[in-house]
């Protein structure tokens, strides 16, 4: 988590599309990733689709894909609740 806050913490979309792109883009680490991680990730996949480079959009976005495959239906359940 503290990767994650450190990351939160950065202004340089560079490095955290590095980091993402390394990580949960490719599908590694999802697993790992609890409802509060989540929560921290999916803002910098954001911003990362709000950059005016292609790669960073498609990192973003491939984020958020593999985060909400694997996580969704969890998701939906806590907002149900």
């Amino acid at each position: 988590m503290a990767a994650i806050n450190a990351l939160n913490m950065m202004s340089d979309l560079s490095i955290v599309m590095d980091v993402l792109s390394s990580t949960f883009a490719e599908g590694e680490c999802i697993d790992r990733l609890n409802h509060e991680h989540i929560s921290a990730v999916l803002p910098l996949a954001a911003n990362l689709t709000n950059s005016k480079f292609e790669l960073h959009i498609k990192t973003g976005l491939k984020t958020t894909l593999n985060i909400l495959s694997i996580h969704g239906l969890g998701l939906i359940a806590i907002k149900t609740a």
